[in-house]
């Protein structure tokens, strides 16, 4: 976020994220989420990449060393608004503050609360299927070391939302996404054009079907 801070685009989660950043701590002309915000944000980027070793939990272990007065009310309640409790869960059981360590991370301490909320989300059977394909990982050697994972990030996203009513939305939200996505996908979208641009991609995902239905057919 450029020097300035908050007021930034959107309003509603995102306007709230804005408004609560902070300037960043090294003193560059930037500014950086709260770390609560930080915190739940690392975690669904750690989901994206399929829970994968390396950086990410890197990542998330230096912030909660970094903000040992972090409000895990706070973490806790918008992780339950923002439909992120269970890859907060996920992301910390990796690193070793629920069940113990999976990836070589030394314990550190949570609040006996937030753990209890947390221990709640357990997986479900295909939360738990998911996780499992995440932990078969294979370690590619180059010029940098990076890991091949199956592509489950976006089948666990719509396991771990809560209630259909919750998948449904995701899905919606995939094939009908916001101005913002919009934008990237459809170069000339215009906000006050959505409607028409809506029916553009419901065109376009219909075609997509159908190619796919063509193709599973011929290979039958």
């Amino acid at each position: 976020v450029p020097a300035g801070g908050g007021g930034g685009p959107g309003g509603g989660a995102d306007g709230a994220v804005w408004a609560r950043s902070r300037p960043a701590p090294l003193g560059e002309p930037f500014w950086v989420p709260a770390p609560e915000d930080h915190l739940l944000i690392l975690s669904a980027h750690l989901m994206k990449h399929s829970f994968e070793p390396g950086i990410w939990f890197t990542d998330l272990e230096a912030l909660l060393r970094a903000e040992p007065a972090l409000d895990w009310g706070a973490v806790i309640s918008r992780a339950g608004e923002w439909g992120l409790l269970r890859p907060l869960a996920y992301s910390l059981r990796g690193l070793g503050l629920l069940d113990g360590p999976r990836f070589g991370a030394p314990a550190l301490a949570l609040p006996a609360a937030a753990r209890g909320a947390l221990m709640a989300a357990r997986p479900g059977p295909l939360d738990r299927l998911l996780l499992s394909l995440a932990g078969r990982s294979t370690r590619l050697r180059g010029e940098k070391e990076e890991w091949e994972r199956p592509p489950i990030a976006n089948l666990l996203w719509l396991s771990s939302r809560e209630g259909l009513g919750a998948k449904l939305g995701l899905l919606w939200e995939a094939a009908f996404p916001r101005h913002e996505v919009m934008g990237q996908i459809y170069p000339g979208y215009r906000p006050a054009l959505r409607g028409w641009f809506l029916l553009r991609r419901a065109a376009d995902l219909l075609r997509l079907a159908l190619r796919l239905a063509a193709r599973l057919g011929r290979g039958r």
